[in-house]
C-alpha cells in the first residue's frame, strides 16, 4: 500500500508492505472562516477576565479591586511568544492584540521568543513581518543566562506524588553525574525532590507590568495539552526550573491529553500564578494548520476552554496493533528532539512486543538533546512503553548521531523498518498509520 507521510516541508510517498493497514487521522474541524472576527470575538471576550482594552485602559486609574494592576501612569508589556518548532498564525495574534492596546497607556511594548531549552532563533524566521520587526524590540529568551533571571518563589514538592517503586527504578547518581550545574546535580536525588523548585523567569518578562502569552493549544505528549501557561513557563524560564519540572514527566500523571491531576501541568500552572498580571491568547488549529477557534483571558480557565475545543478533534477511537507507523508535519519533524514526541500517541496503539516507526527528516538534526535529557526521556518512555517495543527512525540525520544520542535504532528506508518487524514478528501483522501523530490522542475502547 503507498501512502504520503509529511518529509519536511513536503509530502512523501512510501511504500507500506503489509495488506492490513489502518489510517488514523484527527476529526479535523473546519477553519474559521474569518480570522481578524475570530480574534477580535475571543480577545473582547476573555474567559475569567478582564478585556485587554479594560485592562490596559484602566491602567492609570486607582487600583480598587484585587487582583487589578496598580495605579500606573503607563504600563510596560511584554508579548510571549513560541519559537520555530512551533506552528502558530503570530503575525495575525500580534496584530490583533496590539489592535486591542490603547497605545495611550503603554509605556513600551517589547517581544520575548519563549525558546525554552532550545537555541535561539532569527526573528525574521517567524513570519513576524516587517513592520512588526521594525517597530518593537524582539529577544531571545536564554535560559541559562542567571543574569537576566529573576526568581518569582517556589513551587510546592511533588515527592509525595512518587511511589517507592518509581523513585527506586530512577538512577539519581547517573543523573546527577551527567549534569553540568551544580543546582541541577544536587537536586535530581531524592532529597532534592522533596525540596521546593525555585522559579526564575526572564528579567524582561518579570519586569513587565503585564505579560500576554500568545500560544497554541493541541495535545502535548507530557503536560496533556499545550497551550495555555506553558508559553510563560517553561518558555521563558531558568534551565534549572526547566529541568527539574521537566524530571516530572517520569511520573505517570504526565501523559497525552490528560491536564487535571497531571503533575507537570500542576507544577508549571503553580510557577504561572508567581508571575504576576497575565493575558492568554491562545489558538487551536487543525491538523492542515487552520485556525479552528480561539481562546483568551485566564492562563488556566481559557487554557481549559481550547481543550474543550480540541478534544473532539484529537481523541480517536483506536485498537492495538503490531505496527506503529508515526510521522508529522513540519515543525514537528524540524529535529529528532521534536519529533520524538509523536512516540506517545504510538505507543496507545503499540501491542507489547511490537514496533513502532517513525518517519521523518529532521532536517536540524537531533536537537538540543543533553545525556540528561535523553535520560530523563528515557525514564518517562518507561511509565508507559512496553519494554519490547522496538523503537526505529527512518530521518535524515546520520545514524552514528542516532544510535548516540537518541532512544532510536536507525533504519535507511520503511521497507527495511518493515523487514525488521517481520523478522520479529512474523509477516502477517497489522498496521497503523497516523500521519499527523501530534494531532491525535487514540483512545483504546
Amino acid at each position: 500500500m503507498k501512502i504520503k507521510l509529511p518529509w519536511g516541508r513536503k509530502l512523501q510517498e512510501f511504500e507500506i508492505p503489509a495488506s492490513d493497514v489502518n489510517i488514523v487521522t484527527p476529526h479535523d474541524l473546519p477553519g474559521v472562516p474569518n480570522l481578524r472576527a475570530e480574534f477580535r470575538n475571543s480577545l473582547r471576550n476573555p474567559i475569567g477576565s478582564k478585556s485587554l482594552k479594560e485592562i490596559v485602559g484602566q491602567a492609570s486609574l486607582p487600583c480598587r479591586q484585587a487582583g487589578c494592576l496598580s495605579s500606573l501612569d503607563k504600563l510596560k508589556i511584554v508579548l510571549i511568544i513560541s519559537d520555530n518548532t512551533r506552528q502558530i498564525p503570530r503575525r495575525d495574534m500580534i496584530l490583533a492584540v496590539l489592535e486591542e492596546i490603547p497605545k495611550s497607556n503603554t509605556k513600551d511594548i517589547s517581544i520575548v521568543i519563549a525558546n525554552g531549552l532550545h537555541k535561539w532563533v532569527d526573528p525574521k524566521s517567524l513570519n513576524l513581518g516587517v513592520d512588526i520587526i521594525n517597530e518593537f524590540p524582539i529577544y531571545n529568551h536564554n535560559a541559562w543566562d542567571e543574569d537576566n533571571l529573576i526568581s518569582v518563589g517556589f513551587t510546592s514538592s511533588k515527592i509525595d506524588k512518587y511511589s517507592k517503586f518509581q523513585l527506586d527504578k530512577i538512577d539519581f547518581d547517573l543523573l546527577a553525574e551527567l549534569a553540568t550545574d551544580n543546582f541541577i546535580k544536587e537536586s535530581l536525588n531524592k532529597n532534592g525532590l522533596s525540596a521546593q523548585n525555585e522559579v526564575k523567569i526572564n528579567k524582561l518578562v518579570a519586569e513587565a507590568d503585564l505579560k500576554i502569552l500568545l500560544g497554541t493549544i493541541k495535545p502535548h505528549y507530557f503536560a496533556g495539552y499545550s497551550g495555555g501557561i506553558k508559553s510563560l513557563i517553561p518558555g521563558v524560564a531558568g534551565a534549572d526550573y526547566i529541568i527539574r519540572n521537566h524530571f516530572l514527566k517520569t511520573h505517570p500523571s504526565s501523559e497525552l491529553g490528560k491536564v487535571e491531576g497531571n503533575l507537570v501541568r500542576d507544577d508549571l500552572e503553580e510557577a504561572g500564578k508567581l508571575c504576576g498580571s497575565i493575558f492568554c491568547f491562545d489558538v487551536i488549529l487543525n491538523s492542515q494548520g487552520k485556525v479552528v477557534g480561539s481562546v483568551a483571558g485566564d492562563s488556566i480557565l481559557a487554557h481549559r476552554k481550547g481543550v474543550e475545543i480540541c478534544k473532539p478533534m484529537a481523541e480517536i477511537d483506536a485498537t492495538p496493533v503490531d505496527v506503529v507507523v508515526v510521522s508529522d508535519t513540519f515543525p514537528v519533524n524540524i529535529n529528532i528532539k521534536q519529533l520524538k514526541k509523536v512516540v506517545a500517541p504510538a505507543a496507545k496503539i503499540a501491542k507489547p512486543h511490537g514496533v513502532i516507526i517513525v518517519v521523518g527528516e529532521c532536517q536540524a538534526g537531533v536537537g538540543e538533546e543533553t545525556e540528561l535529557s535523553k535520560l530523563i526521556y528515557n525514564y518517562w518512555l518507561q511509565t508507559f512503553l512496553s519494554p519490547d517495543v522496538s523503537l526505529l527512525l527512518i530521518s535524515d540525520v546520520s545514524p552514528k548521531d542516532v544510535n548516540f544520542k537518541t532512544p532510536f535504532t536507525p533504519m535507511p528506508s520503511v521497507e527495511e523498518a518493515f523487514k525488521f518487524a517481520f523478522k520479529k514478528l512474523g509477516t502477517k501483522v497489522d498496521v497503523s498509520v497516523l500521519p499527523n501523530a501530534s494531532s491525535v490522542i487514540p483512545i483504546i475502547s
